[in-house]
């Protein structure tokens, strides 16, 4: 075989693992683990198609911005947007709310049951952290004097939002002839008084 041939030979393969090498780097590394309840359910992932997938199994997913869809039989179903980068593992955590006795049965585990609690735990400091931004003083709150108290409290006009709050002023006097005061300890804080829902009660302490 002459040297020109080896030559040829050498130069081909180098370029067919040159594209193999492009092809293997181009392909997307990306994917969920999937930490659900219960432990088995479908999976959407935009508009495409459905897919059963297994508790703690590895979903592959393009890079990118997306809309998951995890449901299952007698189960309300859960959406979420997840954005991913190449290369990147999340964990897509799930507990799915059951609407029957039978699929409630299938989250009487203790592995469910651990889902359950840390998907409640996560829900619960997302909607702090709701709380904190809709509502920024909270950071200054209780606020204590000597004729009043200034504290969150619930809602009168949405009772029944947890995201809702208002703020509550207790105090031992007429509160009509401390409103000017509280507008003024609420504002010297950098906030405006129109933003919150202010409720004056009559009793100390709440």
């Amino acid at each position: 075989m002459s040297n020109k041939i080896k030559i040829s030979i050498i130069s081909i393969i180098g370029v067919v693992l040159l594209v193999l090498g492009l092809i293997f780097i181009s392909i997307p590394k990306t994917q969920l683990t999937l930490t659900i309840a219960p432990l088995k359910a479908t999976i959407q992932v935009d508009s495409g198609g459905k897919t059963v997938v297994n508790n703690s199994s590895n979903f592959s997913i393009t890079p990118g911005t997306h809309k998951i869809t995890v449901s299952q039989d007698g189960f309300t179903q859960y959406e979420t947007t997840i954005s991913i980068k190449n290369g990147e593992t999340q964990e897509l955590l799930v507990a799915l709310t059951p609407n029957t006795s039978a699929a409630q049965q299938l989250l009487n585990n203790p592995t469910a049951q651990a889902i359950v609690q840390r998907f409640g735990g996560k829900k619960l400091n997302a909607g702090v952290s709701e709380l904190d931004k809709n509502y920024p003083i909270l950071k200054d709150l209780p606020i204590e004097a000597r004729l009043y108290r200034i504290y969150p409290c619930t809602s009168l006009k949405y009772p029944n939002d947890v995201t809702k709050i208002a703020v509550c002023v207790d105090s031992n006097i007429d509160t009509a002839s401390l409103k000017p005061y509280i507008e003024q300890e609420i504002t010297s804080r950098g906030y405006t008084v129109a933003d919150y829902e202010i409720i004056y009660t009559s009793d100390v302490g709440g």
